[in-house]
């Protein structure tokens, strides 16, 4: 019997499968690649069961709900004097924006609250203010209102947060999504 020598042929490595050769191999009809941008992933089971613009809704839905009710805690520094947490700062500013000349925003009373959001914020800040003044002037009277815990005004403030994302933030990061998913060279 003759021994075989050794072969001077070395087998190559195994390499690791990429996560689209993974997608790709594990479901032969699934020649779509999967997204790996998470909120692009969360929403890629309904891709084929239901629209976009169906399942987009009811996600939107869902977080906002959950949003309002996490509003319906405490915040930090709720009834905590001197200068009653982050919400106090939010009314503030909307207080200051209302009632000052531009030139003022930044520099007014830096004790208590100073404006150091940037220019857009601000000016947002003046819109909402306004808005919320003509619902309650006392919202937002100049010192006179500092500390204010009325429960109309809460809802307000929490209304103005959501609405807010859902009329900018909410649409920006949907175009994002799209982009993203298009450059990635993921179906739509």
């Amino acid at each position: 019997m003759v021994s075989a020598s050794p072969s001077p042929h070395k087998p190559r490595r195994k390499t690791k499968k990429t996560h689209f050769e993974t997608t790709v191999n594990a479901k032969p009809e699934a020649l779509i690649r999967t997204p790996s941008f998470p909120l692009a992933a969360f929403l890629w089971p309904a891709r084929s069961s239901l629209s976009q613009w169906e399942v987009l809704p009811l996600i939107l839905m869902v977080v906002g709900l959950f949003r309002w009710a996490a509003g319906l805690w405490g915040y930090s520094g709720f009834r905590k004097p001197p200068i009653f947490g982050d919400y106090e700062a939010q009314r503030h500013w909307m207080e200051i924006t209302t009632h000052l000349p531009i030139s003022q925003w930044y520099f007014h009373d830096l004790q208590w609250w100073g404006l150091d959001y940037p220019p857009l914020t601000a000016y947002h800040s003046w819109l909402l203010g306004k808005v919320g003044s003509l619902i309650d002037p006392s919202w937002f009277a100049l010192y006179t209102s500092r500390g204010s815990d009325d429960p109309t005004l809460k809802v307000f403030m929490r209304a103005t947060v959501i609405v807010s994302e859902y009329l900018i933030y909410i649409p920006a990061a949907v175009v994002f999504v799209r982009r993203y998913s298009k450059l990635s060279g993921v179906a739509q």
